[in-house]
């Protein structure tokens, strides 16, 4: 969440240091970062529009008199967002923006004397559709860089245990705890008869499991219409657009306190509120634009004809609030953060509300900060609030994360040991120092006759303590980490040979070997769709997840390779073919795998001294050996292979072996070219994609990052070639092996040169040349030794495979 500094500073003084805040935050368990400040050119500054007249010669245009507080300007301008009184950027003649330096101009015969910029144009926003408009109260002729520095912001990522940081006001009271400085604003407390419960508007609530407190107010007379400027720019400053002043009023509660609220237009409600389980197949056409079709054990606000909103997520289309409204009815209410978390997964819809919901909100303060927020639109937007707050908060219930309570204003109480505390920590914080830190944290405590020993009350928006070692983890973090002593008697011994296991090496190798060969790693999810498995043709035990979190992915992916096809498939699309791919991810299937995965598709160079070549099965079969030779494997094998996900003649089984071991070889993987049927599936037009896939496990297995060093050979090698005509069933890797066995020790090298199928080649046969190297190490080999070797390798062909010499 964004945090501008400026708004910290309402509840909490802070010194503006945007940097030394982050670090402090980020030491206490909140991480943070600055934001980067931005600039633009002096000669931007602030200007008042004092007048709009129409172009006389263009429609579409209009003609600005502003003012920068010392000298007036004529500008011609063709926003449609601005008015008379407005604040806006004016560049002046001679600013220097990203479209170049802005000089005087004449504009359909009307002489134009700057320009007033959209934050696009000053490239301190996206928004290019008007100007862009500041707060009402920044001065004529206050530079835009003056304005922009006092808009300091640090970005927070919390963790899902601490909503209560997911605010402005979360944060002050981090800060406050952090630098021991008093908060100079909290969240009002009302008067009981201020939020006493009334009988206003007609509520039910059916399932008080999943809503566990629910509260509205009645606000008549409403008049909707645009926000103030410094509600506009305290929304902007968090990265919110405004819509309208209700629902502007509920965004900025929602940022400065983290409650999120709806406003209803109550006139449009049909008969009582009524908090339920969706029916099956119930549809609603929510904010978004999107209707979506609900599911038993989704809760939703409804009425008594059909839902208004899905709770803690997005309110209807039907009853939102219109420039039309005059009565409103504004729900506070807290959700379980589970019944959020599956809704919201099922419909692959998130919120601002949904997010905080999911990580829990302060149940206690829900009355409070609707109070709040009504005052705020009695006040901005008139009308008159009923007596009195629907608050249906029963007495006895189930609490999950909000605890269990007898009585709305009960609290969760936990001894703590403070000797216990330095115990756990091996530190020597003295019992004040503990107090006082969580005396600033907002908990309270009582002296209990055990010595040493407290009761701890636990503050509402604190959903994560529930136990002493939370406290003393609170107690830690304040203290700060870096003052703790580590304890003598922990010893680190540092032995990347003993303490990384087999399986890591083998991946940060493969990891290496792959990005030095251009390939690029993916990451993707664990979760594909049922036509995913089809589509790859999957044979392996389904698991399908009961609360996936899309509901288009609900199963366990039993391979890596339908993600490589998609993100392929996208790249493609967006004009990227040059495709080298590999993820190192887990797979579910009969049992939890796994796989080395990855895929090839463009071509090999786009030099314009070297003809491009498409890369084929051999180049994945070549970048395939490369990481098994890599990982000291030294014995493979590539078979036929006739699985449906391949082209029947551009695809084989992989098979390792150890070398000199009649244990058999095992099939780690297969490779192959996509078969057209599955291409086309993923869309894939007009591109071979090759793929592979290996087991890691037999990777391990079979790695040996042992080396053996030999002397560079000092005599020299003699070279000869062989060309053989066999049938063409018959492997390469087979008359291979047979020329290796055959040629005994003095044969140190060989390899396929070359393939020919075709005229003077008998129909079914093939014809292939091998390249051998023969050598010895203390001697130069003599030609009647070689002549021997290779006779004895011709005729272990002719009578094995009947080979034929060419």
């Amino acid at each position: 969440m964004r945090i501008p500094l400026n708004w910290l500073n309402d509840f909490v003084d802070i010194d503006g240091d945007a940097g030394k805040l982050a670090y402090d935050l980020t030491m206490a368990g909140i991480e943070t970062v600055p934001l980067r400040n931005v600039s633009v050119d002096e000669n931007v500054v602030a200007s008042k529009i004092l007048s709009i007249e129409k172009h006389p010669n263009a429609d579409k245009l209009s003609v600005c008199n502003v003012t920068d507080g010392q000298k007036e300007y004529r500008i011609v301008c063709g926003a449609k967002n601005i008015k008379v009184g407005d604040i806006a950027p004016l560049a002046k003649v001679g600013a220097r923006l990203s479209g170049g330096e802005i000089k005087k101009a004449v504009l359909r015969g009307v002489e134009s004397s700057g320009m007033l910029c959209s934050s696009a144009e000053l490239e301190i926003g996206d928004d290019a559709s008007g100007i862009f408009i500041l707060p009402d109260n920044i001065s004529p002729g206050t530079t835009l860089n003056e304005y922009l520095r006092k808009d300091l912001s640090v970005e927070t990522e919390i963790t899902i245990n601490r909503g209560d940081c997911l605010s402005v006001y979360g944060i002050a009271r981090e800060v406050s705890a952090i630098y021991n400085k008093k908060l100079k604003k909290e969240i009002k407390e009302y008067p009981p008869q201020r939020i006493k419960p009334a009988n206003i508007f007609p509520v039910s609530v059916e399932n008080s499991k999943s809503c566990p407190r629910y509260t509205g107010i009645l606000i008549k007379d409403v008049k909707i219409g645009e926000s103030p400027g410094w509600l506009i720019e305290k929304l902007r400053s968090c990265g919110l657009r405004e819509i309208n002043n209700i629902v502007d009023i509920t965004n900025y509660i929602l940022l400065e306190y983290g409650q999120p609220l709806h406003a209803f237009d109550s006139d449009k409600i049909n008969g009582k509120i009524i908090i339920r389980d969706a029916k099956k197949n119930e549809k609603i056409s929510a904010l978004d634009n999107k209707e979506y079709i609900l599911h038993e054990g989704m809760l939703v606000i409804a009425d008594e004809k059909d839902p208004i909103a899905i709770a803690g997520i997005i309110g209807g289309e039907s009853r939102s609030v219109t420039e039309n409204t005059k009565n409103i009815f504004l729900e506070a209410a807290c959700f379980d953060p589970i019944s959020i978390r599956k809704t919201a997964g099922n419909l692959a819809v998130s919120t601002d509300s949904s997010y905080r919901f999911i990580r829990g909100i302060d149940i206690k303060n829900v009355p409070n900060v609707s109070m709040i927020a009504a005052e705020m639109i009695q006040k901005i937007c008139g009308g008159k609030i009923d007596e009195g707050i629907i608050d249906i908060y029963p007495e006895s219930r189930l609490g999950g994360i909000y605890g269990v309570y007898s009585h709305p204003n009960e609290s969760v109480n936990i001894e703590l040991n403070v000797k216990k505390v330095n115990n756990v920590l091996g530190s020597e914080i003295s019992p004040e120092e503990i107090k006082s830190i969580l005396t600033r944290l907002g908990f309270s405590y009582s002296l209990l006759p055990t010595p040493y020993s407290l009761s701890v009350s636990v503050p509402s928006h604190r959903n994560d303590v529930r136990m002493d070692v939370d406290l003393i983890e609170e107690v830690a973090r304040i203290y700060g980490y870096n003052k703790i002593k580590t304890n003598k008697e922990v010893r680190y011994k540092i032995d990347y040979g003993q303490t990384e296991s087999d399986k890591e090496k083998v991946i940060a190798k493969i990891r290496e070997i792959s990005t030095s060969l251009g390939f690029y790693e993916m990451v993707s999810y664990n979760f594909i769709s049922k036509n995913d498995l089809v589509k790859i043709g999957s044979k392996e035990d389904v698991w399908e997840i009961a609360n996936p979190i899309a509901a288009s992915d609900p199963y366990l992916a039993t391979s890596l390779i339908p993600w490589l096809i998609k993100n392929t498939a996208r790249n493609i699309n967006r004009g990227n073919d040059n495709i080298r791919f590999f993820e190192i991810g887990r797979v579910f299937g009969n049992k939890e795998k796994t796989f080395f995965s990855g895929c090839v598709s463009g071509y090999k160079t786009n030099w314009w001294k070297e003809k491009s070549i498409a890369r084929d099965f051999y180049f994945m079969k070549g970048f395939i050996e490369m990481v098994l030779c890599g990982l000291g494997i030294k014995s493979w094998k590539f078979e036929k292979n006739t699985k449906d996900l391949f082209h029947a003649n551009h695809s084989a089984d992989i098979f390792i072996s150890n070398a000199g071991s009649n244990s058999g070889s095992v099939n780690v993987g297969s490779c192959g070219m996509l078969s057209p049927e599955v291409s086309e599936s993923y869309e894939i037009k007009n591109e071979d994609l090759y793929v592979f896939e290996l087991d890691m496990e037999e990777l391990v297995r079979f790695s040996d990052f042992s080396r053996e060093y030999s002397a560079i050979p000092r005599f020299p090698s003699v070279k000869r070639d062989i060309s053989i005509e066999v049938p063409g069933h018959i492997p390469a890797y087979e008359i291979s092996e047979i020329i290796k066995k055959e040629g005994g020790d003095i044969l140190v090298d060989v390899n396929v040169s070359d393939f020919y199928v075709g005229k003077q080649i008998k129909e079914g046969n093939k014809s292939l040349s091998f390249s051998m190297k023969f050598r010895l190490p203390d001697r130069t080999l003599k030609d009647k030794e070689v002549d021997s070797a290779i006779n004895k390798v011709i005729l272990q062909l002719e009578k094995k495979f009947k080979a034929a010499l060419r």
